[in-house]
């Protein structure tokens, strides 16, 4: 894979990347749904969104992607699709939500858990695909996997995909361990990537739909203020957990060996949630 390897090579290479106005800041992070809302809102405007989420997708002030869009008049969300865990982290590991509704904003919802993508049936009420969900730079971490199966059914289905881009909380610059091999992808290693990949979720869309042709019609709301170097902790954002596994945002460095041991068997303990 040389254009696999020169992506990252070059993403290790990479200058920082601008803050506000071109200038040096400690400013915080500017999320993808900030951006989206405050400067790409011509890209939903008036569209059916069919939003992949949960509940650690929030804008910079912590208030919830769903609720942001919801309360959004400008747009109108038509439909949910949530990860493992569920839309409100009520799921346990391998579990998710069933296909009905959101109790409390209403909305059809579907849990995309494994290897599950949107179904047919609900993209004929969606114009648009969004994806937010919080990734942590681990491949076995399944959030990756949903962001792959969404670009696989949005590719075939022509239904274009807009991924808000969010921080690698273990920074942009370790791409360690081998690039799985196709024969051994499951949902804990789906995409393309060695063991930690030092991508954001909008890098790693870009990525996918390149290297496996996916056809995604694919377009990355970027953060502003983000440079490669930077870890969970030098953003200024809140972290909210992802998962009962990753508490805090230096769990993120620790599951990388733990989501291994987890993949491994069923008679291995990952140690999650101690």
């Amino acid at each position: 894979m040389p254009l696999l390897v020169a992506l990252f090579t070059a993403l290790s290479l990479l200058p920082p990347l601008p803050l506000f106005d071109g200038v040096l800041s400690r400013a915080p992070v500017q999320l993808g749904i900030d951006a989206l809302l405050s400067h790409d809102i011509e890209l939903v405007r008036g569209k059916r969104i069919g939003l992949v989420t949960n509940i650690a997708a929030v804008d910079g002030a912590g208030m919830m992607t769903l609720d942001r869009l919801v309360q959004d008049n400008r747009v109108q969300v038509t439909q949910i699709y949530s990860p493992e865990h569920g839309l409100r982290m009520t799921g346990g590991t391998g579990f998710g939500d069933r296909k009905g509704r959101d109790g409390v904003t209403g909305l059809p919802l579907e849990g995309l858990n494994s290897f599950g993508g949107p179904s047919a049936k609900s993209l004929k009420n969606v114009d648009v695909l969004v994806y937010d969900l919080q990734d942590i730079g681990s491949r076995t971490y399944t959030y990756t996997t949903t962001l792959g199966r969404v670009l696989t059914v949005a590719g075939s289905a022509h239904v274009p995909v807009i991924v808000l881009d969010r921080p690698n909380p273990r920074g942009g610059l370790q791409f360690e361990g081998p690039v799985i091999r196709k024969r051994f992808r499951s949902v804990v290693g789906w995409g393309p990537t060695p063991v930690t990949h030092g991508m954001t979720v909008g890098e790693l869309a870009q990525l996918y739909n390149h290297e496996l042709n996916l056809h995604a019609d694919v377009r990355v709301v970027a953060m502003r203020g983000w440079r490669r170097h930077m870890v969970w902790e030098d953003t200024g954002l809140r972290w909210v957990p992802t998962s009962t596994a990753i508490l805090r945002p230096r769990h993120a460095h620790f599951y990388v060996a733990a989501g291994m041991v987890g993949g491994s068997g069923a008679n291995a303990d990952d140690g999650v949630g101690s």
